[in-house]
Formats: C-alpha cells, structure tokens, sequence
C-alpha cells in the first residue's frame, strides 16, 4: 500500500508529520501504490490578523482557533500566531457545533 509499514513508509510519514509541525500541508503522489513525493504547502497569515489576534489578547479574551487543518499543522500556527488553544480536524460542516458547545459550556463566542 502507499503507506504500508515498511521503512521507507516510516520515512515518508516521518517527513509528511516534520512539515506538517512547522504549519505545512503535506500533500503525498503515488505512483503504483507506492509514493513517488511529497510536497507542502501552507497558507501565509495575515497581518491585520496578527494585529487582531494581539488586540484580542490585550482585551485580555481567549483565543480559540477552528480549523481544518491537522492537529500538527494547527499546533504550529497556533504557537506561530500565540494563540491560546487550537482545536484541528474541524470540517466546515462542524463549527457551528463546536460554537455551539462552547457557548453550552458557558464560554462567550
């Protein structure tokens, strides 16, 4: 399979979860089964976001941030943007849910 258990599946996980903890999407080819590269991608963070993200800290307000992305990629940004706590794997589907409990769990959203 692509990722079998094999040594170089190890490596090619070993690099896909290296990128994605540095904010990166990795993003995995195969050809015949097997993975023929890996590539990355990764959005660039706004400034007037950043500036928004420090003036909501100001307020003194907890930041929680949703997001799609993996758990090691949402990790990394969320230290990168000094963020309080990251919440991944979110389908766009999911977060007004995931609004909806904070809001049950008497937090202001």
């Amino acid at each position: 399979g692509i990722l079998g258990e094999d040594e170089a599946s190890a490596s090619v996980k070993s690099r896909a979860d290296e990128l994605a903890s540095e904010g990166r999407t990795p993003l995995l080819f195969a050809r015949n089964g097997r993975v023929a590269g890996i590539i990355a991608v990764a959005d660039t963070v706004k400034t007037s976001s950043r500036e928004a993200i420090r003036r909501f800290r100001e307020m003194g307000l907890h930041i929680i941030m949703l997001t799609g992305d993996n758990r090691l990629t949402a990790e990394a940004i969320r230290k990168e943007l000094g963020i309080e706590e990251a919440v991944a794997d979110v389908l766009p589907t999911e977060k007004e849910a995931k609004i909806r409990d904070l809001r049950d769990r008497g937090r202001k959203v």
